[in-house]
């Protein structure tokens, strides 16, 4: 079984409004995988508002006022208020966690202070303070201030009878406490803003309106989660000397390559010689990719016309580096010679020759000859433009860095609950709606903020042209994209777009079963409105009509769509985890009173409702040979339970993510051994926002 390799990317949103956000990190019920995706749930002493209650409770705005952000009487507060966080204990702070219902019986307590500078009292409580808690808010301890959860992280507190108002350049205490733990500075999130009930208007509270957190969130004092907590802090002192301690290589610098080729042959006494730039002759060897290789030089101001000939070579390679990106590059003083049997072996090989240029002493290379094949067919790059969008030129910057490290797959994330990011023809709410974020609790104009990005109206999205942009893009630098349209948990995008398309009066493609009274919390807190119901035709209908979208536009590309990522991680219900003290009547199954899957239990014996993931995953994957689509991929938890032989594309692979610390390594024969193609994704290595060292400032 061929292990493949993947590196995940959490992406930071562009734009006014934007924040840098750790959220990729996916974590199941284990609370030592919870620092990125906490699991949170309700429970006995939150006073919490049903968000159709917090929809009644405003007055209606129009599109301009949502656009300008709804200036109002919110702005007479937020003007005047300030917000300091001032992070606590973790452990042996006297509170009863398991009292709070919270998972694990784990938590922490942090101190909020709101600091008025008015210089008059002010009295009004008909105000809340909206923000981003990745971490569930279990209590507050100030009897003036309460708290509730609308949707997702998006949590607020709210004066009580009690609240007395802000006296004149005075501050107000709260202390607060979370679930689990809290060891980053990161785990604060930014623009927290202000919602006037009496004229629905919003304003984002100043000194929270940016990415640098020190302006509200005081330093981090301590990296421990719980009292055993063996990890030891690192600082860029003791990092530095560390690095110290490592053994020095003897090879040039200029033979170093990453990554590292498979043997190179470093001549006693090559010759450094200079050139002025590169004169390839046989370019139109590399097909396509010879338009990558003149656009990368030209950045690289590398001269086309230099004096340095390069010759290229169709031919035949030593056995042990035989492959279609292999090449042997022979470097001499005269000129350079690469042989590959593909013309992506040509391109690497001229990667490899760029990468050796030692640009600070005047473009100089060295005599050598270097033998290389990949160690792994797939070498990935994940995206998450849906939680965060990235623009089509940030994509573009992407695949270039990822040609000159060699990774040939952008596994690009357009949806998830917080975005869809690419424009389908037909089905314009996805983008109408899907693609925006902002403060509207109807959710008819966009979804709601999430990830900190305040109250004020946020989008992005790729059109259809540019999507096959980016394809022939990629193409031309041997980079393979990989769409993953996630589903059926982390749909929630979709969801909500179709079900303002059935407003409209439009069922065909809904999403939801409105008959549903299923109870569920997903491990980012939403409700069931983030998984699809697998049970309804329409659902099946719309997936359908994507698959067929895209494959367009790939076509139009001249672009094959080999391969479809379809998500399928995390389609359940929290509340089932060993974690939680919770009678049963609170535990459901996703989608156990959804009157569509009910009926459809007593029709097709195939469905069972304890495996949506696997049921769903089976019909997505017929719909895609039925497209001619040659893989499927998935993360592992979505297949899970299932093997090989239930899929009829001739490939399956998936994004094995479960931590290797936590004994991942098991799970992994086990997946394989069902006869999948293995993508190592593991959070604890490969994933971009998880903190390298044991430092809160990461």
């Amino acid at each position: 079984m061929i292990i493949l390799f993947s590196i995940l990317l959490s992406s930071i949103l562009e734009g006014s409004g934007g924040s840098e956000s750790p959220t990729l990190g996916r974590s199941g019920s284990d609370p030592n995988l919870l620092h990125h995706e906490s699991d949170v749930v309700p429970q006995k002493n939150m006073r919490i508002r049903s968000l159709e209650k917090e929809r009644n409770r405003l007055p209606r705005v129009d599109d301009a006022e949502r656009q300008a952000g709804k200036a109002g009487m919110a702005s007479t507060l937020a003007s005047n208020l300030s917000v300091n966080i001032d992070m606590e204990k973790n452990f042996d702070h006297g509170v009863d966690c398991s009292e709070l219902g919270a998972d694990w019986s784990l938590c922490y307590t942090r101190s909020l202070t709101l600091a008025y500078s008015g210089s008059e009292e002010y009295t009004n409580s008909q105000f809340k303070i909206y923000f981003s808690a990745i971490h569930r808010l279990l209590e507050v301890q100030n009897e003036d201030f309460e708290f509730g959860h609308v949707m997702g992280d998006l949590t607020y507190i709210e004066p009580t009878s009690s609240f007395g108002g802000f006296s004149a350049s005075k501050a107000i205490e709260i202390p607060l406490v979370f679930e689990y733990w809290s060891v980053q500075e990161t785990d604060n999130m930014p623009r927290w803003f202000v919602v006037d009930e009496r004229d629905g208007s919003t304003a984002v509270i100043e000194n929270t309106n940016t990415e640098d957190l020190r302006n509200f969130v005081m330093p981090y004092t301590s990296t421990m989660k719980t009292p055993t907590d063996a990890n030891i802090p690192i600082n860029a002192e003791s990092r530095f000397n560390l690095n110290g301690q490592t053994a020095s290589h003897s090879i040039d610098a200029s033979a170093r390559i990453i990554p590292t080729p498979y043997r190179t042959e470093i001549p006693e006494n090559g010759q450094t010689f200079r050139i002025s730039g590169f004169a390839v002759a046989g370019a139109a060897l590399l097909g396509e990719t010879q338009y990558g290789v003149a656009d990368l030089m030209k950045k690289m101001d590398i001269d086309a016309r230099g004096d340095h000939n390069i010759f290229l070579r169709l031919g035949a390679l030593p056995l042990d580096i035989v492959g279609s990106e292999s090449y042997i590059l022979n470097i001499t003083a005269d000129e350079t010679t690469i042989t590959a049997t593909e013309s992506a072996g040509l391109f690497y090989g001229i990667m490899t020759l760029i990468g050796l240029l030692d640009v600070n002493n005047d473009l100089t290379l060295k005599e050598m000859v270097i033998f290389d094949k990949p160690r792994f067919d797939y070498r990935g790059h994940q995206v998450d433009v849906a939680r965060n969008f990235r623009s089509k030129a940030t994509i573009m910057r992407t695949i270039d860095a990822m040609a000159m490290w060699k990774l040939n797959a952008l596994h690009l994330a357009l949806t998830n609950d917080e975005g869809w990011r690419l424009q389908i023809p037909g089905l314009p709410e996805l983008t109408a709606v899907g693609s925006k974020r902002c403060f509207d609790l109807d959710e008819e104009n966009c979804l709601l903020t999430q990830l900190g990005s305040g109250p004020n109206l946020n989008s992005g999205f790729y059109k259809r042209q540019d999507y096959i942009d980016i394809l022939r893009y990629a193409a031309r630098r041997n980079v393979k994209v990989i769409p993953e349209f996630n589903m059926p948990a982390h749909a929630r995008a979709a969801v909500m777009s179709m079900e303002a398309r059935a407003k409209k009066g439009d069922m065909s493609y809904r999403l939801m079963d409105p008959k549903d009274e299923t109870t569920l919390l997903t491990i980012q807190f939403y409700d069931r409105s983030s998984i699809i119901n697998p049970c309804m035709d329409s659902s099946l209908r719309f997936v359908e009509k994507l698959v067929r979208e895209v494959k367009s536009m790939h076509d139009e590309a001249g672009i094959p769509l080999h391969s479809y990522h379809f998500g399928g991680d995390e389609a359940k219900n929290i509340l089932l985890g060993a974690g939680f003290s919770l009678p049963d009547d609170q535990k459901e199954l996703p989608f156990s009173k959804s009157p569509a899957c009910q009926k459809k239990a007593e029709q097709d014996h195939s469905f069972d409702i304890e495996h949506i993931a696997n049921y769903w995953a089976i019909k997505v994957n017929k719909i895609l040979a039925e497209h001619g689509i040659l893989e499927m991929m998935a993360w592992e938890d979505g297949l899970r339970g299932t093997v090989k032989g239930h899929y009829v594309t001739p490939s399956v692979a998936v994004n094995f993510w479960e931590t290797l610390y936590w004994g991942g390594i098991n799970g992994l024969v086990d997946m394989s051994a069902h006869g999948f193609d293995m993508i190592m994704s593991n959070p604890d290595y490969l994933y971009f926002d998880f903190p390298y060292e044991v430092n809160p400032e990461e």
